[in-house]
């Protein structure tokens, strides 16, 4: 899954009103509508939570099922290794920093072996 930096901002931005919603309520990415043109493909990926300034990205992600191994998220040049905020594995987090303002970045997450999530 790759999309763009800006991309990712405007499909996820709604998700900050979801954090005190109750979970019966909250649409998830894997029930999300695929796009018309079939480009999006939820994957493994439950939720997506940013927080993005002008040269810092702070993510958060939780999964369909535990990983054993950390997933990386691909921006850019740089690989960012997740940090596991839970004890199961389900729930991870991102954290860039050192971003050039104004510049478009394409994001990939993938897990174990480099396989996409």
């Amino acid at each position: 899954m790759a999309i763009g930096r800006r991309e990712f901002l405007q499909a996820t931005g709604a998700a900050a009103l979801f954090v005190n919603a109750p979970s019966d309520l909250v649409i998830t990415a894997a029930r999300a509508a695929p796009r018309a043109d079939g480009a999006w493909e939820a994957g493994e990926v439950r939720h997506i939570l940013p927080t993005v300034s002008d040269t810092a990205m702070l993510i958060k992600i939780s999964l369909q099922s535990p990983q054993l191994a950390a997933p990386v998220l691909r921006i850019g040049d740089l690989n960012v290794r997740a940090q596991m905020s839970d004890t199961r594995g389900e729930f991870w987090q991102f954290h860039a920093t050192g971003l050039k303002p104004g510049r478009k970045y394409k994001l990939a997450l993938s897990g174990r072996g480099g396989r996409s999530l």
